[in-house]
């Protein structure tokens, strides 16, 4: 509960993940909280436009469970209830590598070692499991079917919002959560601010996901599994086959450089049939196909530097991939988007017991939102420049961190902590930070200064 109400409404523009998070957080310092959407969001689960990446494969890591249970408790018996398929990790879930089959991504494990507890559901399913909670709170009020023109202003400083139809919401705090292609970046400059640098990486993903009903539901012998493309001649070619509620699959093929996967139904299971296991096509040419493939494509990473910036709008803060957007391959954004909102939270709180007001939040948040983003940014540009494909803006600045974390992965064979640590990390439930206390460091350092990350 709020230890005190900072100021009298806030606007949240965009009900997806993040923007469903922050209206939960900020519903705790906020006399109103006002939620909007373009989008006629459904009464049950299902995909809707605003969310292109809403007709694929979905997970929630534990680092963004375990936000979600606190803010909302109970909230995993709300997804089993709805559904969703429970997953233990390393031992439900496994990977068809060039080695066989392993029960760890990272690298080959061929007996499982169980290892947490995560969810596998549609989009659509978890969306309302968390909108339902939002929507109960007695604070916060939804307008949806309403696009937001621009922002409203006063002395260079955001006071709302102005809807399209001309309505206009006051707001003493406006959270941009619209996404990839943030509508705050042409509020910023055209308040007479600095848009903030980026840092970029181009990694040419695309997959294509299709719905099948299966005889059998537990024929995947587990909760799913990936597999994983040849070594040889540069393949890039992967898919997933997870089951999600209703006791249906869910289908997707990968490819990256322009070997992208067709959306035509026969072009489609022929890209499945040259993967290097033919388990996924044995097991999708036995279920009946629910939908044609739908198609996603996700050019390049980009990291928005605002925690660079001096000068910042009042009124005004952006969350979510309005900051950091990443290879959705590595299964990360969402539970990035829910690590920022806890943080927003945490910057809430401070000012709250030292009843401060709302100048200089933003400027305050934005290191915040840096650090809790380290590890997804890093991990999945790490992985992206495996390949020598890929171009942009390596990040350097991790390198220390990338080599303490490959010999993290050397130790957890036969260390239960560095185990524990390096899921922790990779899962988001904690922070990158954790390598640098000891008594990891004193460890870890010493043999990273040789290591190369690979």
């Amino acid at each position: 509960m709020a230890l005190k109400t900072i100021a009298r409404r806030a606007a949240v523009v965009g009900s997806g993940i993040a923007g469903l998070f922050s209206a939960r957080v900020l519903s705790d310092y906020f006399g109103e909280v006002v939620l909007i959407d373009r989008d006629d969001i459904p009464a049950a689960p299902g995909t809707r436009s605003g969310v292109p990446q809403g007709n694929h494969f979905h997970a929630l890591l534990p680092g963004g469970l375990n936000i979600g249970c606190d803010l909302f408790p109970g909230f995993a018996d709300d997804l089993v209830a709805a559904g969703a398929v429970q997953c233990v990790g390393g031992r439900d879930f496994f990977v068809f590598r060039p080695e066989g089959k392993s029960y760890d991504l990272a690298r080959f494990q061929p007996e499982p070692k169980p290892a947490g507890l995560i969810y596998f559901m549609s989009r659509g399913l978890l969306e309302h499991c968390i909108r339902r909670r939002v929507s109960s709170l007695p604070n916060v009020l939804t307008q949806y079917k309403s696009l937001v023109r621009e922002p409203l202003t006063e002395g260079g400083r955001v006071t709302g919002v102005l809807l399209d139809g001309r309505e206009r919401v006051a707001a003493d705090l406006v959270i941009d959560a619209t996404g990839r292609n943030a509508r705050s970046i042409k509020w910023i400059t055209t308040l007479g601010f600095e848009a903030p640098a980026e840092s970029v990486v181009n990694c040419d993903f695309a997959y294509a996901s299709a719905v099948l009903r299966p005889v059998d539901p537990n024929a995947i012998g587990g909760a799913g599994f990936f597999v994983f493309p040849k070594p040889e001649d540069n393949n890039v070619r992967g898919a997933y086959l997870v089951r999600v509620e209703g006791d249906i699959w869910l289908a997707g093929l990968g490819g990256r450089y322009e070997d992208h996967p067709p959306t035509d139904i026969g072009g489609w299971r022929d890209f499945g049939r040259s993967l290097a296991w033919p388990i996924w096509d044995e097991l999708v040419s036995t279920a009946e196909l629910v939908t044609d493939p739908v198609p996603f494509k996700f050019p390049r990473s980009v990291r928005r530097h605002f925690e660079r910036l001096e000068r910042f709008p009042e009124g005004l803060v952006p969350l979510g991939d309005a900051i950091c957007h990443f290879n959705p391959l590595y299964g990360q954004g969402m539970s990035a988007a829910a690590c920022q909102a806890r943080a927003l939270g945490d910057v809430l709180q401070r000012r709250a017991r030292e009843s401060r007001d709302l100048t200089g939040l933003a400027l305050e948040f934005f290191p915040e939102a840096y650090e809790v983003t380290r590890t997804p940014w890093a991990l999945a540009a790490a992985a992206d420049f495996l390949d020598a494909r890929t171009t942009g803006d390596f990040p350097t600045d991790e390198l220390e961190s990338l080599g303490m974390l490959q010999v993290l992965g050397a130790l957890a064979d036969t260390d239960p902590q560095a185990a524990q640590l390096i899921t922790d990390i990779v899962t988001l439930a904690r922070p990158l930070a954790a390598l640098h206390e000891s008594p990891w460091r004193e460890r870890l350092a010493p043999s990273a200064a040789t290591s190369t990350p690979s």
